[in-house]
C-alpha cells in the first residue's frame, strides 16, 4: 500500500509505504515529459517506511510516482500548486 500525502500540496509530500515483508524500495519522481525530478532510496529493513519530499521549488503540474520493491511496481500521482 502506498500513499502520497497531501495531494495536492505546495511544499512537500511524504510518500508513505506499507509492504508485506521488509525489502529496500526506490522512488523516482517524474514531471509529465517523462524527466526524473527525484530518486530516492530506502534501504531499511522494515515493511513500513516514509519518504519525504521538499517540492517547493518545482513548477506547478501533474507528478508521478514509481516506487520500485524489486518484486512489484506501483504508480501514484500527485498535483504540486
Amino acid at each position: 500500500m502506498i500513499n502520497v500525502l497531501p495531494n495536492p500540496s505546495g511544499h512537500s509530500v511524504s510518500i508513505n509505504y506499507e509492504l508485506e515483508t521488509a525489502r529496500p524500495v526506490c522512488a523516482i519522481v517524474t514531471n509529465v515529459t517523462g524527466a526524473a525530478v527525484y530518486t530516492a532510496k530506502d534501504d531499511r529493513s522494515s515493511n513500513i517506511g516514509c519518504i519525504e519530499v521538499d517540492i517547493q521549488s518545482w513548477p506547478a503540474g501533474m507528478y508521478i510516482i514509481r516506487m520500485q520493491t524489486g518484486i512489484e511496481t506501483v504508480i501514484r500521482s500527485f498535483l504540486k500548486l
